[in-house]
């Protein structure tokens, strides 16, 4: 591996210079904007481009000197973290602002109850420390990000036997979810967050807030205690405490020195508050390596008042505790909440539900009813896997058995059915059904009744960026008239074809991204012939971003579309581009823009955001057309509509037509739309109201 070589700030895009390759894989801290990110390995070196060569640091260091360097100095430690990392100066300080602020420690006042606070604050930077809001709020999103993306591990069991450490949690606690942040930071699927601009925002904060590091963070545990006899809701969001273990003391000089903190003395203890208006309070407890976090007044004073006495909470002990992340819903009176949950009486069917879905349908109905005492959940990441899992705990174990049963057969079913109907979908969502459906399973551990998903991190990806896959199911059909089998296909059909225009409808903004305008863009003289026309369709320009690259490079682009050797390409046209809903020969396309006056498509393209005068959620750029408007996709023709008749060729056997606004919408104009209102709906700027639609 070369070195030196740059690496880039996620956060503020500054360019640092890293002279050792043993810093790949470890972090850095970026000396403008302070995030701390993983290097990671250079990329292979490309053929070189005319684009002149940017500085390597546009902050003003020339160099970010030798790695190791910074790790004798203690700028990391073993685990890639950071101890008292020095940030540089900024050479383009204000001279009229100060470099900084100091602040002495408070002393503490004596008397159980007497309240202090700061008769001035400074403005000249970011406070050490934010209590009112800044840290919590930012470390509990970053736990609530890392539940999307975490590794796998286990929690250690607390010492006083729970499946985690519930000190100072409620006494009477309801539900909790808990994070390992130590086994899940590490994970490779970790660094798929990194780079999320939120998640980097809310870190940065915390950084700021309490000098911390996610790699100075072990857990975060949030616990809600059981709403009062009588209450609405199972849970008493007033009671909701978040207990944070950290790796290394917090810096209490630092808290006591933030200007916008206040303090509170209450049983020997310090309590930490905010004069911002924010209620939320902190308590440091165990030598200062335990946060405690509540956001109403009286529940710190509840937690100084319990001590560290942790009851043994044998209610959750049927919880998952191997998974990444975990918690669980036990109601103080399962009973009353069963029947708070069925108040309607025995769960009634609709009719018409095919027996073999009704019976198993049935069991799982009315063991739940009778038995449940509560609910576990939790997600892991082995591998490349993705393992979501919902536990059903049972007052016995026959219900939980019954239930656990009763969907396999249930799931059973459903797979029969998935398989037997794939054909009504597009050929490439069959492999998204075949996974989902075999990774469905009920498992009976005894005391509750596990149903488990695991999912190819691929797969999550795909959903991303293409949504769900729509699963036809004959026979599913609850009531009404008609034959159900027909309105699935119809309905399936429908799906298919607003999938494929929502990734058309990506592909086209994703090209906005990069051109400056949609397609095609007029940067390119070479994609026009002489009269100012298009060569090409905008749908092989696109191809790039709908995953077809190769296909994209066998296109000669300067050529017209029916060129010899373009011709040969027409009949590989993408599956995206095939409607489900209209028989056309192959190679030809309903999806088409829409060109007529004043449209989006009606000077070939190149259209830019800043034109879009109506809105863009106003404005239709593409429609699904009728069989008989089919052109080949090559062809860079597209829907030309009548303003006399603006329905014509877009209304036929269906009751109306999808169509792809620019904001990337969807919407299904129904053929009673007013004629003027779909006129005004095609034209980008013509300054007209809208009628319904």
């Amino acid at each position: 591996m070369p070195a030196p070589f740059a690496v880039q700030c996620p956060s503020c895009e500054t360019k640092l210079k890293i002279q050792s390759p043993d810093a790949v894989g470890k972090k850095v801290r970026c000396p403008k904007c302070e995030m701390v990110f993983r290097v990671n390995e250079p990329k292979a070196a490309g053929p070189k481009r005319s684009k002149p060569k940017p500085p390597v640091d546009d902050f003003g260091y020339d160099d970010f000197e030798d790695y190791e360097d910074y790790e004798d100095d203690g700028g990391f430690d073993d685990d890639g973290g950071f101890d008292d990392f020095e940030t540089p100066p900024s050479r383009r300080r204000s001279p009229s602002k100060p470099a900084g602020r100091s602040s002495k420690p408070k002393a503490k006042s004596s008397g159980s109850r007497k309240k202090k606070g700061k008769k001035k604050s400074s403005s000249s930077g970011p406070s050490p420390l934010l209590i009112g809001g800044s840290a919590a709020g930012a470390i509990l999103l970053i736990a609530i990000l890392i539940f999307a993306f975490s590794g796998g591990g286990s929690a250690a069991t607390g010492s006083d036997g729970n499946v985690v450490d519930m000190t100072y949690l409620p006494p009477d606690l309801a539900g909790f979810v808990y994070v390992d942040l130590q086994k899940v930071v590490g994970s490779p699927d970790f660094t798929k967050i990194e780079s999320i601009p939120a998640f980097q925002k809310n870190l940065k904060e915390m950084t700021n807030a309490t000098g911390m590091t996610l790699d100075d963070v072990g857990s975060i545990t949030v616990g809600m205690a059981a709403s009062p006899p009588g209450g609405a809701e199972p849970l008493d969001e007033d009671s909701t405490i978040a207990v944070i273990r950290l790796l290394k003391p917090l810096n209490r000089i630092k808290l006591e020195a933030d200007p916008t903190s206040t303090t509170t003395e209450y049983n020997g203890q310090t309590i930490y508050g905010s004069n911002t208006g924010d209620p939320t309070q902190l308590l440091l407890l165990e030598n200062d390596e335990v946060l405690v976090f509540a956001q109403k007044p009286g529940v710190i004073e509840r937690v100084i008042d319990q001590g560290t006495a942790s009851a043994r909470r044998t209610q959750f002990d049927f919880v998952d505790n191997t998974q990444a992340v975990f918690g669980a819903f036990v109601p103080s009176d399962p009973a009353a909440f069963r029947s708070q949950m069925f108040s309607g009486g025995p769960p009634q069917l609709p009719p018409l539900i095919p027996p073999d879905v009704s019976g198993p349908l049935q069991a799982m109905l009315t063991a739940v009813q009778s038995d449940l005492e509560g609910f576990g959940f939790g997600a892991s990441f082995p591998g490349s896997q993705v393992g979501l899992k919902v536990q059903i705990k049972c007052a016995s174990s026959s219900a939980s058995g019954t239930i656990a049963n009763s969907g396999n057969d249930l799931l059973s079913f459903l797979r029969d059915s998935a398989e037997n109907n794939k054909s009504m979908l597009p050929p490439n969502q069959h492999v998204h059904v075949d996974q989902i459906m075999n990774s469905l399973t009920f498992t009976d551990s005894g005391d509750s009744a596990d149903f488990s998903i695991s999912l190819p991190t691929e797969l999550i990806e795909t959903f991303a960026r293409n949504g769900m896959p729509n699963i036809p199911f004959p026979g599913m059909n609850f009531g009404g008239n008609g034959n159900p089998l027909a309105q699935n296909q119809a309905a399936a059909k429908r799906a298919g074809t607003k999938n494929n225009l929502k990734q058309i409808g990506l592909a086209l903004h994703n090209y906005h991204s990069v051109h400056k305008s949609f397609p095609i863009t007029k940067r390119e003289p070479s994609y026009f012939d002489e009269q100012g026309q298009p060569k090409l369709s905008w749908r092989v320009h696109i191809l790039p971003y709908l995953e077809h690259q190769p296909l994209y490079e066998q296109f000669h682009l300067d050529e017209p579309w029916d060129s010899p050797h373009n011709r040969m390409l027409q009949n590989q046209m993408p599956d995206i581009f095939k409607s489900p809903q209209a028989n056309t020969p192959p190679g030809r396309t309903v999806y088409l823009g829409v060109k007529g006056p004043g449209a989006v498509f009606e000077n070939g393209g190149g259209t830019t955001y800043a034109e879009i005068r109506d809105g863009t959620a106003n404005t239709i750029m593409a429609v699904e057309a009728t069989a008989p408007r089919a052109i080949p996709w090559t062809k860079p023709d597209d829907f030309a509509y009548d303003p006399a008749n603006p329905t014509a060729g877009l209304i036929g056997s269906e009751a109306g037509f999808h169509a792809l606004l620019c904001d990337g919408s969807i919407r299904f104009i129904t053929k009673t739309i007013d004629p003027q209102t779909l006129v005004n709906l095609f034209q980008l700027n013509d300054g007209n109201p809208l009628g319904n639609f």
